[in-house]
């Protein structure tokens, strides 16, 4: 621990949801904006329990037949002048 209470942890990404029957169920990493009030998965979660994960860019995986390709697309940030 740092001497201003800081602590840096390896924390588990992800959400093994409730209904998962199985141990080793993958967890899900990702939630669309979009749809996330939707899904069983996230519904009630964003509704009592809410995160935020600061980020500048993020991975996006794209499937050609039996090959995934990785790509990264980094944010840009514009400054605006008052």
């Amino acid at each position: 621990m740092c001497k201003n209470g800081n602590t840096l942890e390896n924390l588990k990404w992800g959400i093994v949801p409730s209904w998962a029957k199985q141990k080793d169920f993958k967890a899900l990493t990702n939630a669309r904006l979009e749809t996330i009030d939707e899904k069983v998965s996230f519904k009630k979660l964003i509704q009592l329990h809410r995160c935020v994960a600061v980020a500048d860019g993020f991975y996006e995986w794209k499937r050609e037949e039996k090959e995934k390709d990785i790509s990264f697309y980094k944010c840009q940030i514009i400054n605006y002048k008052t």
